[in-house]
């Protein structure tokens, strides 16, 4: 079940259809979305979709995307968490982080990371967190290091980061 949950300075706040107009600035920036490896949304009805897709993750897997809101006045500043990649007998869980550019720079990347990856073990039945990277983009790589991921797989332009469970 979708829930709530804090860091020292953030609200994750599983993603709902009213944060169109929050999260859609950012998606559409250009220094955001060279970043993004994957399709993001570019425009109201790209968004609408996106967000419905990401509350059938909640519904079909247990986990997904939350809204990043500051504890300091509440403005929401991107959004994150986790996608789910099934495999026939498991899914794996890709870590995700969008922030607005107005917020890089200031360790919310690294800090909603470093508090993920246990809260995914804890709460979700996943066995490994994965996530990708430009091969150019340092500060993301930096972040995934500061989070405790390892470089696992590189291509021509990407890179492959993991951690799993820890043993109980």
């Amino acid at each position: 079940m979708a829930e709530t949950w804090e860091t020292e300075r953030l609200i994750l706040r599983p993603l709902t259809m009213e944060d169109q107009d929050a999260l859609l600035p950012i998606f559409r920036n250009r220094a955001v979305r060279r970043r993004l490896t994957a399709h993001y949304p570019n425009n109201p009805g790209e968004m609408q979709t996106y967000l419905r897709s990401a509350l059938e993750l909640w519904e079909r897997f247990g986990f997904g995307l939350y809204a990043i809101l500051l504890k300091e006045g509440g403005a929401c500043i991107g959004c994150c968490g986790l996608t789910p990649f099934p495999y026939k007998d498991h899914v794996d869980g890709g870590l995700i982080c969008v922030l607005a550019r107005t917020s890089w720079g200031k360790g919310y990347a690294t800090e909603f990371a470093r508090a993920m990856i246990p809260y995914a073990f804890a709460h979700f039945p996943l066995e490994r967190l994965y996530a990708v990277v430009y091969r150019d983009d340092k500060v993301s790589m930096r972040v995934l290091h500061k989070a405790g991921m390892t470089l696992v797989r590189m291509n021509w332009f990407a890179l492959e980061f993991e951690v799993h469970r820890p043993p109980s």
